[in-house]
C-alpha cells in the first residue's frame, strides 16, 4: 500500500507507520481519562457562562493533560521499540533511533549503545520526577 501510495522508502511512511500503531495507546488512555471526568464541572462551567471552547480549554484539557502525556509517553516508547516495523518500511536512507541502535549491535559492540540506553534511563528518570513535583504542586495549590 505504501509503495502505491509512492510513500514507501520515505520518513513520511515511518511517520504513518508509527502512528498507526501508537495511536490505540493514546486513544485507550485518553477516553479512560475522559469517561473519569466529573461532568458536574464542565455543567457549572456552562452555567456560569463559559463557551464550549473555554469549557474544553479551560476545565476539560486541565484534568485530562496528565492522561494525554501518558499517552504521549507510551508513543514514544512504543515507537522506539518498533525497529521491526521501521526495518521494512523504511528505505536504506532512513535511520530511525531504534533502527540504529540495532544495527551497531548487530554489527560490532559499542559504547554508543550504552550511552544511548543511559540517557534513554535518565530522561525517563527526569520526566517522572518533573511529573511528580507538578503533581505535589498541583495538590498544594488546592
Amino acid at each position: 500500500m505504501f509503495a502505491q501510495y509512492g510513500i514507501a522508502n520515505t520518513y513520511v511512511g515511518v511517520i504513518i507507520a508509527h502512528t498507526v500503531i501508537a495511536i490505540p495507546f493514546v486513544v485507550v488512555n485518553v477516553a479512560a481519562a475522559l469517561q473519569g471526568i466529573d461532568r458536574r464541572l464542565e455543567n457549572a462551567a456552562v452555567s456560569l457562562g463559559a463557551s464550549p471552547q473555554v469549557v474544553l480549554r479551560q476545565v476539560t484539557l486541565p484534568l485530562a493533560m496528565p492522561v494525554i502525556v501518558t499517552g504521549a509517553a507510551f508513543a514514544v516508547a512504543t515507537s522506539l521499540d518498533e525497529v521491526v516495523l521501521t526495518l521494512f518500511v523504511a528505505g536504506p536512507n532512513q535511520r530511525t533511533v531504534a533502527r540504529q541502535m540495532f544495527s551497531t549491535i548487530r554489527e560490532n559492540i559499542s559504547p554508543a549503545i550504552a550511552a544511548a540506553a543511559f540517557l534513554f534511563i535518565v530522561g525517563t528518570i527526569v520526566i517522572a520526577l518533573l511529573i511528580l513535583v507538578a503533581q505535589r504542586k498541583r495538590r498544594a495549590y488546592r
